[in-house]
């Protein structure tokens, strides 16, 4: 049995996810493929469009066989942190040949290359990536920057996370064959739509655009071009009952934790807060109007504006630089055929593998039960958001079924 991985957020799922569905398949022969998801919450640090159940709905339908749940620690990390935890679970099922993800470059060797010297870290490149860190320039400018041989694909944000990917490989020595998949159609962050392959930035875009609580029928219907049709009718059918959630819809959670500090040093126990950062935040929160406007009030040339949105979404979700760094595999969904590939993980798998969320007290040791309650504790937080947009009751993270296509 030939098994590949692939790490995701489908944020939301379109046509270009099911072309790299289908050439997974293609390239590797697998029987199955199985992708790692991001749930309610994503690596840019805002949450996602629509709930994770509906994204691996889509993904089902459109190819992927096994969903399982990134945990919040990981999906809204830095790059790095978002590939190890996802590389290890991937690894740890025991059952995965490969793993592949899109990339501008296509060139799998090159982005190894670029891997092997920045988890090595040699003399001269840590002198000269702190050389430009001292002029100013963000950590990805600088990472460029030192290493001007490889400036192009480090320019590219797919081509920087597979070489994240690439470097937890090597860092956790897995027994995964890293395959680049080279990206068709627009650009990952082109807000144009694509009717062949269009980024997903384009289609959040289309839908911020109208900023309405409640989608009408036509607001839905012009994304139709850039969904494979199955995965539309899902994606059509939560979104005209549950509209999407923005960024700032979050915005009065935010608020509400800001005001509660004594002090910036109050800030300094959530992940991805320096002492630069939390005096920043501390100093301009009486200018608070709303997430977005916050977050670009506090960005500098060297902090991106995605640093500190994940900054300001550890604050909100309560995410902790103490949250431990734990592997196990909740299923978020599944095909119904997919059922060998269920019992080869449970026979190889060295991390808890489950899809009843009752189960993980019996499955999970303290550090994994720590991160699975701070992932559900981020989903109800979700959750919230959603029921309060559409004025309806809330629907626990326990009793929510995986979905089976």
């Amino acid at each position: 049995m030939k098994v590949a991985g692939i790490i995701t957020e489908y944020n939301p799922f379109h046509k270009g996810h099911e072309y790299h569905i289908q050439k997974t398949k293609e390239i590797t022969g697998a029987d199955y493929v199985i992708a790692i998801m991001s749930g309610d919450f994503v690596q840019r640090g805002t949450p996602s469009i629509v709930e994770k159940h509906v994204r691996t709905h889509m993904a089902l339908v459109s190819g992927a066989d096994l969903v399982l749940e990134l945990p919040i620690i990981y999906a809204t990390g830095s790059a790095e942190l978002f590939a190890q935890g996802a590389v290890n679970i991937l690894d740890s099922l025991g059952v995965v040949d490969s793993i592949c993800f899109g990339c501008e470059c296509g060139n799998t060797a090159l982005l190894m290359k670029a891997a092997s010297i920045l988890n090595d870290e040699p003399d001269w490149y840590s002198n000269a990536l702190q050389s430009y860190l001292k002029k100013g320039y963000s950590y990805p400018a600088a990472r460029a920057a030192a290493l001007p041989e490889y400036e192009s694909i480090l320019s590219s944000p797919n081509n920087i996370l597979g070489i994240e990917y690439c470097k937890a490989i090597l860092k956790s020595n897995a027994s995964l064959k890293p395959i680049g998949i080279q990206r068709k159609g627009n650009d990952y962050h082109s807000d144009e739509l694509d009717q062949h392959l269009p980024s997903a930035t384009a289609i959040r875009q289309a839908l911020f655009d109208s900023n309405k609580t409640t989608l009408d029928i036509a607001d839905i219907q012009s994304l139709a071009d850039y969904i494979p049709q199955t995965a539309f009718n899902v994606f059509s059918n939560h979104v005209h009952k549950n509209g999407v959630i923005y960024e700032n819809d979050i915005s009065s959670m935010l608020l509400y934790r800001l005001l509660q500090a004594d002090s910036y040093l109050d800030y300094l126990v959530y992940e991805d807060i320096s002492k630069q950062l939390a005096a920043s935040i501390y100093n301009l929160r009486n200018k608070f109007i709303n997430f977005s406007q916050f977050a670009d009030l506090i960005k500098t040339k060297d902090m991106t504006r995605t640093h500190v949105n994940r900054a300001l979404l550890h604050i909100v979700l309560n995410i902790k630089a103490s949250t431990p760094h734990a592997s196990y595999a909740r299923i978020l969904g599944l095909r119904k055929d997919a059922k060998d590939l269920l019992s080869f993980i449970k026979e190889k798998s060295t991390i808890p593998f489950f899809s009843k969320t009752a189960d993980a007290n019996q499955l999970l040791d303290e550090k994994q039960n720590q991160l699975f309650e701070t992932t559900i504790n981020a989903s109800m937080i979700y959750e919230s958001l959603q029921a309060q947009k559409t004025r309806r009751e809330l629907t626990h993270e326990h009793s929510k079924a995986i979905i089976v296509v």
